[in-house]
């Protein structure tokens, strides 16, 4: 016996029964247009007269407004307060990058590299926030409602490590990187 059902807008879903088993198998939960399906995220905003994170048509990730005007010395770190509180889906997390024009255009980049909500981080003093380099030699000014970050939503697989004495693998020489030679206590940059 063989059911398919599933609004057709999100994909199908096909649950067979054999050998006195019942199986359930996914064949997928992407929409028609390729792109994963959240339908809606709990957020707060701190400030309600500053915008909900946006994206715009055919983007892979949404933009945040800054939430105050904060001025960041040359070689310091500023710490930027994006307006939202958001409750992460349950098996995801959000990714929090710096939007790529800003490090030429404002010669500020995000200072841990790339940020990681987890869905805990969601209570009502959680707001989101980026940390950003001045990698300029003056002040930079960042605006109250400016979008200099952007996030997006990943699937966050389940897991578990599986450790073993040996990977049963031999890389071929000349290709990768061999730290083997590398004093790991003393790396110029």
């Amino acid at each position: 016996m063989t059911l398919t059902a599933i609004n057709p807008e999100v994909g199908s879903l096909s649950s067979t029964r054999s050998d006195n088993l019942d199986r359930l198998t996914i064949f997928h939960l992407e929409r028609k247009s390729g792109m994963n399906h959240i339908d809606a995220v709990d957020t707060k905003r701190v400030d309600p007269d500053l915008s909900l994170p946006d994206r715009e048509p055919g983007a892979a990730a949404f933009d945040f407004p800054c939430r105050e005007d904060v001025t960041i010395e040359p070689g310091k770190i500023g710490v930027i307060p994006l307006n939202s509180i958001v409750k992460v889906p349950k098996g995801y997390f959000l990714l929090l990058a710096i939007r790529s024009s800003t490090p030429v255009k404002r010669g500020l980049i995000l200072a841990n590299g790339i940020g990681i909500v987890d869905p805990f981080f969601c209570g009502d003093q959680d707001e989101i926030v980026m940390q950003l380099l001045n990698i300029t030699s003056r002040p930079v000014t960042v605006k109250r409602g400016e979008r200099l970050a952007q996030g997006m939503f990943i699937r966050a697989e389940s897991f578990r490590w599986n450790e073993v004495s040996s990977m049963g693998y031999q890389r071929d020489g000349g290709k990768g990187y061999d730290l083997a030679d590398v004093d790991r206590a003393v790396v110029s940059v």
